[in-house]
């Protein structure tokens, strides 16, 4: 079943003794009570661990400091399930359970379209049943689509077409998923308005090979292609905001931080 919409949050700690008790909250009492809401289909973590920050490099944003990410998986009926989320959040504030509130920035919160999902033909599942399929951590990307909806149409046809089928050629890709937020889409929640944000796309590569040993393959195919004189993209429609490894949050492994706390 495909998802109808996906839920991304992108948070960095104020305080840096914070994270045991963040990640605390966040497997221990957030998230299970997240999956347990009815139009929740599935949801997982990652962190952007010292070890994988800065290893491909990321533009000077707002999202420069971010260090964990959040994904969930909503289904149909999307008002009803979203306003479920909604009151869940509100009801974990007002229960005194949402101590992050305190100490945790976020330069994205949002529900966004999924768009397209890729497999790697070497795993065989659906990419419906990828998300469940357990990783060892993530490759995400986030852009800002132009305004130039031609653009924006070779932009996403290099992307389908040429970019994900090699990058699910790369050491460690099990597949891949799109997504585009809402604001792209009329008459949608949030839609396009006169004073609509700009649009977002976001890539998550699912990755079953430690992180690194991705990003060492990756930027190797690179350079090699640098070498080549090949040029990858030329269609100049999107913005990097944010580019990352992220390894996948093992409960009550939460040390990734201590040194420099």
């Amino acid at each position: 079943m495909k998802p109808s919409l996906a839920f991304f949050s992108f948070a960095e700690l104020t305080d840096s003794t914070k994270h045991h008790a963040f990640n605390e909250y966040h497997q221990l009492d957030h998230r299970p009570e997240n999956l347990a809401l009815p139009g929740v289909i599935f949801g997982d973590r990652w962190v952007r661990s010292p070890d994988c920050a800065g290893v491909i490099p990321s533009p000077p944003t707002a999202f420069s400091g971010v260090q964990y990410m959040t994904m969930y998986w909503l289904r149909e009926p999307v008002e009803t399930t979203r306003l479920e989320w909604m009151d869940f959040g509100t009801q974990a504030t007002h229960l005194g359970r949402r101590p992050d509130l305190a100490w945790a920035t976020r330069p994205l919160v949002g529900a966004f379209i999924p768009v397209k999902g890729y497999v790697n033909s070497r795993v065989l599942i659906s990419a419906e049943a990828l998300p469940f399929r357990p990783n060892r951590g993530i490759f995400a990307t986030v852009t800002q689509l132009s305004e130039d909806l031609a653009a924006v149409e070779r932009l996403a046809a290099w992307h389908d077409r040429i970019h994900i089928p090699d990058m699910l050629d790369c050491r460690g890709v099990a597949g891949a998923w799109t997504f585009v937020s809402e604001s792209a889409y009329p008459g949608r929640h949030g839609g396009l308005t006169a004073t609509s944000p700009p649009a977002l796309r976001i890539h998550v590569y699912f990755l079953d090979e430690d992180p690194l040993i991705f990003a060492e393959d990756l930027l190797e195919r690179e350079r090699q292609r640098e070498a080549d004189g090949r040029i990858p993209n030329q269609v100049d429609a999107e913005t990097p905001i944010f580019t990352s490894l992220l390894r996948t949050i093992v409960p009550w492994e939460w040390d990734w931080f201590d040194k420099q706390a």
